[in-house]
């Protein structure tokens, strides 16, 4: 990696201007500055230049710079691209929660000169923001590193360009809202609900409105349901949530994905359930987000089901509730012969990213204790946060900081011991920010704690790792508590910055000398929220594989690569699913046949 110079601020040209310092490379040339479309898509990771990197020297739409790091800071995403050698730099400024179209000026240094060029930054649609994601360095056109991440940002800003071009050809249907669970009775637990037993149907309907991409455009499924069931807290007590049914066109009821969304939520309003139904509030995009994902397996042909883990109070965090729900609702789906045509004799296999791994892994290690008949295929987890104790240091001050009081929320509501301890030490003047996760999705939490130190707002900000009913409540919710039974697909980061892949590491370590199956695969140019993406085609094939019956091979392997996108399982999977995307997206049928 190039050693880089900084530029003090005080030397920076005025204006709304980001500098791009240059590395001293000896084989440098003059470059011009970019000017060509900006791309700002989700999906698009982020690349910064040979040598460059972004910083923002001024006040920035909705905060400031004050430490002068690098990468994205409020109110500004800077988004680079791979492509020729990572010369290209594209910068664009979004306001969390809102679409705006702002110009913005661009600058480049190169032995004190700058270049400085207005950029007009297209309106970003505000499901386009999705994770803040930090800078790192390409370190030559050559390198293997270099070559992976040129091929994901090609491939993904082709992707964006066929979905722009796709959009106006859409059906607009008329956005309807549906009643948010907090204020609709079908989500209302049972006062008997003691009697029945976990996975038992309680009730079940049509969801009101159509499942939607981004909650606006229907996806044209052979149907739909959603079926409340019994399950269990992680007290023990009895409890019901609710589990959406996906039934593509040319669906095998005999296969069935159990989908694990990261709700990332404090609020009951930001279940799956409802935040995938056309109209829900925006404040579920990230959920609507990972419909995505949840469209490649319906294109396999497999009925997917999404239960809403955290229970009808959120009980984020609740990772043992997270996983006998995540169980509960295989359960009910097997028992719903009925109405949705599931075979009560399916094979089942699950699959998550981020806190939808976390469900999905919880699951598997209760699997051998809490539901023992169920028989699971398989697992694909990504993104995995092993140990909160760790994350809390890791997201803290970061743009990942917005999950620490939505954590804390939920931890409370599952742990009533930890209300007093939160009350002791949260300090009066944030109290109400805090109280107002209970209320708002991820995106809003993010917005209003980004870069925020979370930890200040504490008068210990060490009592997570002093206090003695923390410290047991964050032993309780650690991965790691029994080894799954069933062969799993696990993927992460290297550079994961939610969670350190060491904590990973070491879970896999603990599964592994137990006697598990685990194909364990380490990808260096990723980042936490890039990861989710670029890991799961493979992870999509590795599943097909063990649906099919294919044999896996018994015992742990570890492999860190370059890229997830590189592997022949990837190259094989990743045409199909990017077709099937737009086709869908244009109003074919989704499930495995093109028309009908």
């Amino acid at each position: 990696m190039h050693e880089v110079h900084e530029r003090p601020l005080a030397d920076a040209p005025s204006s709304s201007t980001a500098l791009l310092n240059k590395a001293p490379v000896s084989s440098a040339r003059a470059m011009d500055i970019y000017t060509g479309p900006v791309y700002s898509l989700s999906l698009h990771a982020q690349f910064p230049m040979n040598g460059y990197r972004c910083r923002i020297v001024e006040r920035g739409g909705a905060g400031t710079n004050e430490t002068g790091k690098y990468g994205s800071v409020p109110g500004v995403c800077c988004r680079m691209h791979a492509a020729a050698a990572c010369e290209d730099a594209r910068l664009t400024r979004t306001t969390w929660g809102e679409s705006r179209s702002t110009p913005l000026l661009l600058s480049r240094q190169k032995k004190n000169i700058y270049k400085e060029v207005n950029i007009p930054v297209q309106e970003i649609p505000l499901a386009d923001i999705i994770y803040p994601v930090s800078a790192r360095f390409c370190t030559s056109s050559s390198s293997p590193t270099m070559l992976a991440k040129s091929l994901l940002s090609g491939a993904l800003v082709v992707f964006h360009a066929l979905m722009a071009a796709a959009a106006p050809a859409l059906p607009h249907s008329p956005r309807t809202a549906p009643i948010v669970p907090s204020q609709d009775p079908f989500y209302a637990v049972p006062a008997d609900i003691g009697s029945s037993q976990p996975g038992a149907i309680l009730r079940h309907r049509s969801p009101p409105a159509a499942i939607a991409v981004f909650g606006v455009d229907p996806v044209r499924l052979a149907a739909s349901y959603q079926l409340q069931y019994r399950t269990t807290d992680s007290l023990g007590n009895a409890t019901a949530t609710v589990l959406t049914v996906m039934v593509p066109h040319g669906a095998n009821p005999r296969r069935v994905l159990s989908y694990q969304v990261a709700e990332d939520a404090a609020s009951p309003d930001c279940a799956p359930s409802y935040g995938l139904q056309r109209g829900s509030a925006r404040g579920t995009v990230l959920t609507q987000a990972e419909m995505l994902l949840i469209e490649a397996a319906l294109e396999q042909g497999w009925v997917v089901v999404l239960p809403d883990y955290e229970g009808p109070q959120a009980m984020y965090l609740a990772w043992r509730l997270a996983g006998q729900a995540t169980l509960d609702g295989i359960r009910a789906a097997l028992a719903s012969t009925p109405v949705t045509g599931i075979q009560p004799d399916a094979t089942v296999a699950m699959w998550g990213y981020s806190a939808g791994s976390d469900a999905t892994a919880w699951a598997a290690e209760l699997h051998p204790t809490y539901a023992p008949e169920l028989a699971i295929a398989g697992a694909a987890i990504g993104g995995t946060t092993p140990n909160i104790t760790n994350v809390i240091a890791t997201t803290n001050r970061g743009p990942f900081a917005g999950l620490l009081p939505a954590g804390v929320q939920g931890l409370v509501r599952q742990y009533p011991a930890l209300a007093a301890v939160v009350d002791r030490y949260l300090r009066p003047a944030h109290r109400a920010a805090f109280a107002q996760t209970r209320r708002q999705c991820l995106l809003a939490d993010a917005s209003e704690f980004f870069y925020q130190d979370v930890l200040g707002m504490f008068t210990d900000p060490g009592f997570y790792r002093t206090d003695p009913v923390v410290v047991r409540i964050l032993d309780e919710i650690a991965l790691g508590q029994a080894v799954p039974r069933i062969p799993l697909y696990w993927y992460k980061s290297t550079h994961d910055e939610v969670s350190p892949v060491a904590d990973t590491d070491a879970v896999y370590d603990r599964y592994c000398a137990a006697g598990a199956t685990v194909e364990y695969v380490r990808d260096e140019a990723s980042e936490h929220a890039s990861a989710a993406w670029t890991g799961a085609p493979r992870a999509l094939a590795w599943l097909k594989h063990v649906m099919e019956g294919g044999a896996v091979r018994p015992g742990c392997s570890k492999e860190t690569t370059i890229s997830s996108l590189l592997d022949m399982s990837t190259v094989k999977v990743l045409p199909g699913v990017i077709l099937d995307a737009l086709l869908d997206l244009v109003g074919k049928p989704v499930g495995p046949i093109m028309f009908g």
